[in-house]
């Protein structure tokens, strides 16, 4: 099994479809040229025996899958590392479409690389009447795109002068809400936390947030009842904070602090 060679396994993604639940994450690889991502996915029908893992592709590269949606038969993914020839340079942000989850193709160019830069964090969401919604993670604030059927064109985008990394989206209540990362003006030194934002054409505006942190991130949203949302999370904040020792170990030199998951239970009221 190519999986166990001890590669790190991350950033795991569920996506339903009916009867079958998928889950896409990501191997880290260390190359010649460094570390190099390839993204996985894996089906099962009762949560107990899984699909072999299969690596996914677009043509001769390997695209990194941030977070794949189910639409209409087809799953899409937004990025800007389709991995072209093993390529690690960010490139235009692409929609990316595949029948099976492992075999992918390009569909539409979102938006170019100039002048925004782009991270592969970007979330896609559905309107009653076929509008595509898509919000990313850019180098700077989060930009929000939409596009009509059949998703092969797309307006030139708005700067929402908000950050919102990592965003994942979800309806409720007849609403669409999004949940990623945000900074907080002027808190220093932990200045960031975990964001609920109220999503409307173009704009999005932060309802609720969790206690700070120094690193705080990767929301799941899902609205398991009407009028309830659930939230798990990341986050460094006990531990930033100096409420709880860290337990540090040497073989992960890129971070010094521990992190928990939480999972918090939002209730949508009427004036939501």
């Amino acid at each position: 099994n190519d999986l166990a060679d001890g590669s790190g396994a991350n950033c795991p993604r569920f996506v339903p479809d009916g009867n079958r639940l998928y889950v896409f994450f990501t191997v880290h690889r260390s190359e010649p040229l460094g570390t190099y991502c390839h993204t996985y996915s894996s089906w099962t029908e009762d949560g107990v025996q899984w699909s072999q893992p299969r690596v996914c592709r677009l043509d001769d590269g390997f695209p990194f899958l941030w977070r794949v949606r189910r639409h209409d038969g087809g799953f899409y993914c937004p990025t800007c590392f389709p991995g072209q020839k093993a390529d690690h340079e960010d490139g235009p942000l692409e929609l990316l479409a595949s029948d099976d989850g492992t075999t992918w193709r390009h569909h539409s160019r979102i938006d170019r690389r100039d002048p925004v830069r782009f991270t592969e964090e970007a979330d896609l969401h559905w309107l009653a009447d076929g509008t595509m919604w898509c919000i990313v993670r850019a180098l700077g604030s989060a930009r929000f795109y939409t596009s009509q059927p059949p998703y092969q064109s797309w307006d030139q985008g708005i700067d929402l002068d908000l950050g919102c990394d990592a965003p994942a989206f979800c309806a409720a209540s007849g609403q669409v809400f999004v949940a990623g990362r945000a900074r907080m003006p002027g808190v220093q030194p932990v200045a960031s936390t975990t964001g609920l934002y109220h999503v409307s054409p173009g704009k999005i505006s932060l309802m609720a947030w969790t206690d700070r942190a120094e690193d705080i991130s990767y929301p799941g949203l899902i609205s398991p009842e009407p009028g309830k949302l659930v939230m798990s999370y990341y986050s460094d904040g006990p531990y930033a904070l100096g409420k709880r020792k860290p337990r540090y170990f040497d073989q992960y030199k890129r971070k010094y602090s521990d992190c928990d998951i939480f999972l918090a239970e939002i209730e949508l009221t009427e004036q939501t």
